[in-house]
């Protein structure tokens, strides 16, 4: 018996390899092949299928498109001017050349690209918009929500503190001033404005504080808790390191209903 939980989790961890590679396969197999439409025109609509990435002179959009050419949807990142702004749903109208890719001397940007099956660029297309409101409804009430929630911290405090804030709670750092990038790079200290554990317990631990003073029994504010935590990933854009975080976050607060003790080895 005492066997059991180590043949549990070898099972558990060689299902989770098969999957890997299936999941790998597929991302492999599903790629649309775009060497025939590099360096050409393109005109198509998509959808704004990210929240934009934001900075002081330009957004930039990852949009979904399916041209009538192409028998598979494909995601292209286009840099435009920051008006007219665009949001998460919105279905625009694109025209401009589509372009490959291409590394910086010390930087792998393909890849970076690559891991949000993004294959393409455009650079400056003509843009028009169709339609709102195209998008995953939960996604967009939650990006909503984030955005409304930025505009008050920049209504509230002045730059470069409201960015700064915005990157301590939200991991938000496209809006940041060049010279506040800089400092916080020479000092090493980036890593504070980037989503982690410690953003997820603020968020769990808020929760768990307001219903347990409002008496909302134990188990039922640990559900609601694990639900914020989980939209909270959903809001920030679920990136690898915010998923991690938030299953850590998770396990903290399930230990805790289990009455179990804090153990950083096993963490």
């Amino acid at each position: 018996t005492r066997e059991k939980p180590k043949f549990i989790a070898t099972g558990f961890i060689a299902v989770a390899l098969i999957l890997g590679v299936v999941r790998y396969d597929l991302a492999e197999n599903i790629k649309s092949d775009l060497s025939g439409f590099f360096d050409r025109p393109l005109a198509a609509k998509g959808t704004v299928a990210e929240d934009p990435q934001k900075s002081p002179s330009v957004q930039r959009l990852e949009i979904k498109v399916k041209p009538h050419t192409i028998t598979s949807n494909f995601y292209i990142l286009a840099t435009t001017r920051k008006f007219p702004e665009y949001s998460y749903g919105d279905e625009l109208f694109v025209e401009g050349v589509l372009e490959r890719p291409e590394n910086f001397s010390d930087f792998d940007y393909v890849s970076l690209l690559a891991k949000d099956d993004i294959y393409a660029v455009m650079n400056f297309p003509r843009t028009e918009l169709v339609a709102t409101g195209k998008g995953n409804i939960l996604k967009y009430f939650l990006l909503k929500l984030k955005n409304s929630f930025e505009e008050k911290i920049e209504l509230i405090l002045p730059e470069p503190h409201g960015s700064f804030l915005k990157g301590l709670l939200l991991g938000e750092r496209e809006s940041f001033p060049e010279e506040l990038r800089e400092n916080l790079s020479v000092t090493g200290t980036t890593h504070i404005v980037a989503l982690s554990g410690y953003n997820i317990t603020l968020v769990s631990r808020f929760f768990m504080w307001i219903l347990l003073f409002l008496t909302i029994p134990y188990g039922f504010s640990f559900w609601i808790a694990t639900l914020a935590v989980v939209l909270f990933v959903m809001l920030t854009g679920a990136s690898p390191s915010v998923v991690r975080a938030g299953i850590m976050g998770i396990l903290i607060l399930v230990a805790e209903r289990e009455g179990r003790l804090y153990q950083i080895r096993n963490a």
